[in-house]
């Protein structure tokens, strides 16, 4: 399963929940070089003071650490922006230690919350506030 195939497996978990439900669904994707723990989830977004439907990358994990840097997040993020587009209202990534990573995000559009985490929209309205 390469990065693309990944992403489509995340965004598939997002036919098995719906956004009423508080309780969402946390797993595995396992790909060829990388496996992501996914979770699709009601989660409290600090940056709106609210609640959304969003998917949230919890952790990654590159089997090959020559493989890192090589670009598969950014190809993981842009298919899953393009494809859950409208499904959930945002995109979450946490535990984000590494600053080549946060700097990374936050040119991609995400933005940083007090708890280690980056957020991006999805849906127009979410981020309005932020103006």
């Amino acid at each position: 399963m390469d990065t693309r195939e990944i992403a489509d497996a995340m965004c598939a978990l997002l036919d098995r929940t719906s956004r009423e439900k508080m309780l969402g669904i946390s797993e595995f994707v396992y790909g060829e070089d990388m496996k992501v723990y996914t979770r699709v989830q009601n989660r409290f977004l600090p940056l709106i003071d609210g609640k959304r439907y969003v998917l949230t990358i919890a952790a990654i994990d590159v089997y090959d650490e020559a493989q890192m840097g090589k670009g598969r997040m950014t190809e993981l993020l842009a298919h899953l922006e393009a494809n859950c587009r409208g499904r959930v209202d945002g995109i979450v990534v946490e535990c984000v230690n590494n600053p080549r990573l946060a700097a990374y995000l936050r040119r991609r559009g995400f933005e940083d919350t007090d708890l280690g985490a980056f957020e991006r929209e999805l849906s127009p309205t979410l981020f309005k506030a932020l103006g």
